[in-house]
């Protein structure tokens, strides 16, 4: 019994009710969901791993069409920026994240062909 409360005592100085990192101690690591809207409109997810890298996927209302892309987010300003395809044109993406909770993030995008508009996400 000595051994699990002198475990308990060594282990708990380690724990934060506050933590609001999601593995790698970034507070953006994780998935979103959330919308876009513009010229075009629907849904998105994204995903950001421990080395700030971002994966998106856009699915569009108007069409059902998909769209890909990835991009990177700097952790210590929260600013990201990113390119992807949207059907024959390429787009740009860029925003900022905050870390919450819950983890926000929202910007802005942009066609090659002259489209554009609005993102946010919010993580899961």
């Amino acid at each position: 019994m000595m051994r699990l409360l002198l475990l308990l005592l060594l282990v708990a100085p380690g724990c934060s009710g506050s933590d609001t990192s999601v593995g790698g101690g970034s507070p953006f690591v994780g998935s979103y969901a959330g919308s876009y809207s513009g010229n075009d409109f629907g849904s998105v997810t994204m995903t950001i791993d421990v080395g700030g890298n971002v994966g998106l996927t856009a699915t569009s209302s108007l069409n059902g069409a998909r769209y890909s892309g990835t991009g990177n987010l700097d952790a210590a300003t929260g600013s990201m920026t990113g390119a992807g395809t949207c059907g024959a044109a390429s787009c740009a993406i860029a925003g900022t994240f905050t870390p919450g909770p819950p983890a926000r993030g929202s910007g802005t995008w942009s066609s090659s062909i002259g489209g554009s508009g609005n993102w946010s996400v919010q993580r899961e």
